[in-house]
């Protein structure tokens, strides 16, 4: 068998480490991305497959100390500022998000994740006119996805605006006409 490269072998196990959290497996995700981050401590991404497992397995602020310390070995790095956002939404901490999320959006104001994460920070803060501003953006960088669809379309609802939600349904069900949270 041949010898494979190192940054072959890093895409490979990030790949199986991908499957798992889709999967739902997080506890071996977690197994997992801690022997990667042992055997490479440089690679971000393990840190956010890792804290992203821990948040989903309600351990939010092992999650938080994981993210953190991944920012100070690599300030700025917009995935872990956009997971950090995302956990401190999850915790309700809806400051310390926006303050996450903004800095990723500084970073690159078409980030669509980070877009929908700021979105969904103003959306829970009742700020529903930012919040559809933020989802409108990401709609317009990307109408195929199915959750901006859906989160512009509930906030539309939310204020009333029921005649827009529908139009931007009748477009995406066109695409998507076997897509039952759109129906």
């Amino acid at each position: 068998m041949p010898n494979i490269s190192r940054s072959d072998f890093l895409k490979q196990e990030l790949k199986k480490i991908q499957n798992l959290f889709l999967a739902n497996k997080f506890e071996l995700v977690i197994e997992k991305s801690k022997k990667m981050i042992k055997k490479d401590p440089s690679q971000i991404p393990f840190y956010n497959y890792l804290a992203l497992s821990y948040r989903e397995l309600g351990k939010y602020n092992i999650a938080e100390e994981i993210l953190q310390n991944a920012l100070k070995m690599k300030p700025n790095t917009q995935s872990v500022l956009n997971n950090l956002g995302a956990n401190y939404r999850a915790k309700g901490e809806y400051i310390e998000a926006e303050k996450y999320l903004e800095q990723a959006l500084s970073n690159n104001p078409n980030d669509i994740n980070a877009l929908c994460n700021y979105a969904n920070v103003k959306r829970d803060k009742n700020e529903f006119d930012e919040s559809i501003k933020y989802y409108e953006k990401a709609y317009s960088i990307n109408s195929k996805i199915s959750t901006i669809v859906i989160n512009l379309v509930g906030a539309y609802q939310i204020v009333g605006k029921f005649e827009i939600s529908k139009k931007y349904l009748e477009i995406f069900l066109k695409e998507n006409p076997n897509n039952v949270i759109a129906h």
